[in-house]
Order: C-alpha cells, then structure tokens, then sequence
C-alpha cells in the first residue's frame, strides 16, 4: 500500500517499457500505421490514426500486409502484437469516406481493389505461423474486427467497446449490439481479458518472454503470460460482472431459435433457382477471384485455437446436463479443462 492507494503487482517499473509512436520504425510516424522489431523478437504494429479513431485506410492495409509477410518469414520475430495509438480505439472500422469518394468518381474498380486487399490481410492473419496477438482496447468496431478475429490472441480490456453496425446500413447482417469488455470475453469475441492498467506489464513479459526463446513463441507460453495478467476479480461472485446473455436470456434466445418454425420462400429446396441464388449472392461485380497471400493449407472448417477461448455457452450447458445440472461439478470439469482459465467460473454461473 501507498498512501491510500493500492498497488497493483502486475503495474510497476514495466510501464517504461511500452514502446510509444515516436520508436516505430516506419518511415514516418505520420504513417497511417506504425512498427518496430524489437531486439527480442516481439513485432509491434501500431494503428496511427487516433484523430479519426484509427480507421483503416489502404495505406494501414497495405504496411500490413507487408510487415506480415516479413516477419512470418523472418527467422528473428517470434510474436507480433497489434495495438491502437490513443486511449480511445482499437480501430473504429474502415475510412467510408475514401470508397465514397472513388464511388462517386466512378472508379469502382479501385473500390472493389480495397476490398479485395483487406480480405486477402484477413486471410493473411489466420494463416500466420507467427503468433499474432490482437489488443482492443477501446473501440473495435467494423472493419476492425478483421484484423482480430482470426488471431489466436484477442485481448479486451474493461474500456473494449465491440459492434458490427454493418447491419445498420444493409451491408452485413450480423448483430449491432454494442458490448462492453467482460461481455466481449464472456461471449468469446476475445479471448482474454486483462485491466488495461496491466497492459504495459503484459507487453514487457512478453519482451522478457522472447529474450529467453530462440525461437517463434509457443502458444501455450503466451497464452500463459496472459493469463498471468488477466481479471482475476473476474471469478469472484461479490466483483464479477454479469454476463448480458447469461441466466435464461440465452436459453430463451435459443428456444425462440430452434423451435420457431420459419417462413420459407420459397417452401422447399427444390424450389429454390440455384443459378439466381448465385448470381444474387455470390457472383462479384469484378470476375477477380481472391488470391491468398500465403497458402499454409488446411481447410478452416474449424477454428484452431478454440483452448485459449472460455468454453461456449452450448459446451456448458452440454456438461451441466451431463452432470445433472450439478453446478459445482460442471465448473470443475470446465476449468480442469481449460487449464485453469480465469473467467471460466463466472460464465458458468451467468448461465445457471
């Protein structure tokens, strides 16, 4: 204790060693995203548009893809770690503006371009070898939930705001419900949760980790190092936040789901026009098929890095049900699976 403050364990001397803008390597720390190669390993790169929430842009797509591709053949870099410059965004989505500016002067076909580059760097981070470790702190909306998604490592803090508003404007359906950082773990969107007073720790750990490795980290030693950092307030009934989809709202959405009998038009698959369906769905306006960048094969039909991740609420409930609801035997088979993962006993509780 000092004064009347408590000092956090996880929150000393580290907080120096958090790499600011001004030590990024890019040519110019105006550059839409910045890096830096540490003499450990540990590749950073910074989103660097704070003024407009850090909205991805093609030069930020573009620095990506390039780095990417480096340090996965770089025999040096052991983990990448992508973060937002500011307090307030990871990325609030993509800059709208620019495609409406090349719309509106007709040039669709560098608008379609844009897409087509930011889907091959979405296919480029689940592909890495390379450990990619994905901060949202702050705002992580949109587009960039792209450059988190398909890593291993989804960090959000107590300050994470996720939403896909795509669907607001017709482009996505997906939800545009906002979370707020324990429903972004609890729901699995990231895959940890750490205070963001801890951050600086973590990264220097990390660093400290890389130091001691020759090689490309382990994922189960960063996973490790996470959960070092992590909530551990988070289990404990008194400070636990609730989960929004917890007790009977998640049972009662996937009743009104699975028992509502649909409307289909048209009734039957055998009605359905398989050529229209295609053409209205699935041809793109531009006959480019999307190249990948980098091809470490596999079929992605499964998410592979589901051990880091709080079991789903339908794994839970599966177990309960085996145990005959018995909730004290359910969270412990859960976290003896999931090897002692904070935030494994309140997502249960939430759901009973």
């Amino acid at each position: 204790m000092t004064g009347n403050k408590t000092v956090d364990k996880h929150t000393n001397s580290a907080q120096e060693r958090s790499t600011s803008p001004q030590q990024f390597q890019h040519e110019a720390t105006a550059a839409a995203a910045l890096t830096h190669e540490h003499p450990s390993g540990v590749c950073e790169i910074l989103l660097n548009r704070p003024k407009k929430l850090n909205a991805f842009n093609t030069e930020m797509c573009e620095i990506m893809i390039e780095k990417l591709l480096a340090w996965e053949k770089l025999e040096s870099s052991k983990v990448i770690f992508v973060k937002g410059n500011g307090n307030k965004a990871f990325r609030a989505g993509g800059d709208i503006k620019a495609l409406l500016d090349l719309e509106e002067a007709g040039r669709h076909h560098e608008a379609a371009h844009i897409f087509y580059r930011h889907c091959q760097l979405q296919h480029l981070i689940g592909s890495l070898k390379k450990p990619y470790i994905a901060l949202m702190g702050g705002i992580t909306m949109g587009a960039a939930v792209r450059l988190a998604m398909n890593a291993p490592f989804r960090i959000a803090t107590e300050n994470s705001v996720y939403s896909m508003p795509e669907n607001i404007i017709g482009h996505f359906n997906d939800a545009t419900q906002r979370l707020q950082g324990p429903d972004i773990f609890y729901s699995g969107i990231a895959t940890h949760y750490v205070p963001a007073k801890r951050i600086n720790a973590l990264e220097a750990t990390l660093d400290d980790l890389a130091v001691q490795k020759e090689n490309t980290l382990d994922k189960d030693d960063i996973n490790a190092v996470i959960e070092k950092f992590s909530a551990e307030d988070i289990d404990k009934e008194e400070k636990a936040p609730a989960f929004s989809l917890g007790g009977g709202i998640y049972e009662a959405v996937n009743r009104y789901v699975t028992r509502t009998k649909p409307k289909w038009h048209p009734p039957t698959l055998e009605q359905v026009d398989a050529s229209e369906m295609k053409r209205k769905y699935f041809d793109a306006p531009i006959d480019t098929p999307l190249v990948p960048l980098i091809d470490q094969g596999g079929t992605y039909m499964e998410y592979l890095h589901t051990r880091f991740m709080l079991p789903k609420c339908s794994e839970i409930l599966h177990v309960a049900n085996t145990f005959g609801g018995d909730r004290e035997r359910t969270v412990k088979h859960l976290i003896d699976k999931y090897t002692g993962k904070h935030g494994v006993k309140a997502k249960v509780d939430s759901l009973f």
